[in-house]
Formats: C-alpha cells, sequence, structure tokens
C-alpha cells in the first residue's frame, strides 16, 4: 500500500517523505531512557535491548544488570545488593583478608576482636558484615547528591546500608568507596 502511495507523488514529494521518515526513525534509535527513568516495559529503556525495566520498583526503574565497576552509563553507578536476612556476621573490612589479621581465636568472648570471620565463599563488606558472593545481584543505580535528583517515591541512598555496595575496581585501591544513588523509598 505505501508503495503505491509513494509512487502517485511526485518525485519532489517523494524525497521529502523519504527524509522525514529517515528523520524520525534515526531520533527514535537514539531516544534512550536514562538509567533510574520510569518505565513499564524493557524497550521502554532501551530499543537495543542492553537496559530492562525493574518493575519491582515504583513505576519501574530503567537499569543494567550484571554491571561492573566503570560499566555503567554516565548518569549511574555499579551497586550490588546483598540479601540484609543473611547480613548477621561481623566483619572487620580493614582487616578481613589481610596479612595483618590473626587467625580468629574462638576462646575470645569478644568476636569484634576476630579478624578473617567470613567464609571463603563470602565477602566482608564496607557496612562490617560478610556476605555471600552468591548471593549478590548488582545493578546499575542512577547517581545522586541530594534527593531532589530522584523521582517521586524515590531517596538518595548512601551505599553502606541496607546490603547495598559501590562495585569498586578489581586490584585497584580506591578512596572512595561509598556512592549515593536514588532508591526507593523506604
Amino acid at each position: 500500500m505505501w508503495a503505491m502511495c509513494i509512487k502517485q507523488l511526485s518525485g519532489r514529494w517523494t524525497g521529502v517523505l523519504v527524509i522525514v521518515l529517515a528523520s524520525v526513525l534515526v531520533s527514535q534509535a537514539a531516544c534512550e531512557d536514562k538509567i533510574g527513568d520510569a518505565c513499564d516495559f524493557n524497550v521502554d529503556c532501551s530499543t537495543k535491548g542492553d537496559r530492562l525495566c525493574d518493575l519491582s520498583s515504583p513505576g519501574g526503574y530503567c537499569t543494567i544488570e550484571n554491571c561492573n565497576a566503570g560499566s555503567c552509563p554516565d548518569e549511574a553507578v555499579c551497586i550490588a545488593f546483598y540479601p540484609v536476612a543473611f547480613l548477621n556476621h561481623p566483619c572487620d573490612p580493614d582487616l578481613e583478608d589481610t596479612l595483618d589479621c590473626a587467625v580468629p581465636d574462638p576462646s575470645d568472648p569478644d568476636p569484634t576482636n576476630w579478624c578473617n570471620q567470613c567464609t571463603p565463599d563470602e565477602l566482608c563488606i564496607q557496612s562490617g558484615f560478610c556476605a555471600s558472593k552468591s548471593n549478590t545481584r548488582r545493578w546499575c543505580m542512577r547517581k545522586c547528591s541530594k534527593a531532589s535528583d530522584c523521582r517521586d517515591s524515590y531517596e538518595c541512598r548512601t551505599t553502606g546500608i541496607e546490603g547495598a555496595e559501590k562495585v569498586l575496581p578489581v586490584d585497584e585501591v580506591v578512596p572512595d568507596q561509598t556512592a549515593r544513588f536514588c532508591a526507593p523509598k523506604q
């Protein structure tokens, strides 16, 4: 049907129609929501399939799953989430897995004096608890510095609480191990 309509138009209008259609297609391809934007479907976040819509968040939340340090877009930061229900074994993130740490002494009644508290399949996160590496979920989350940087129903939260930790580069000393990100209000 479109072909018959185009044949009926003069050559001048055909050129204009082609330019308009090309402009619409290019603008649609370049239009992607940012991390943290509202969504109903994955395609609302990206037409390329490289982002998804997290519908467990209020109004949906455009994100990228399984990120690494430096892999999120500029407006976002990679955050690791550890199940809070399992964060019950204290540890010292400054001493865990270091040579400065002595072997745990079960006869010491104060376990906070021990170090190397985490098992090999756990990580001592900055909030001071051992967290299972296998239960970790990593998501690109919208960066913020204040509450107004986030949508309604969201707050600007700092990592180190509620099992949220900034994903750090591997084998690199990073002075600032915290980040602020938009998260659903509690």
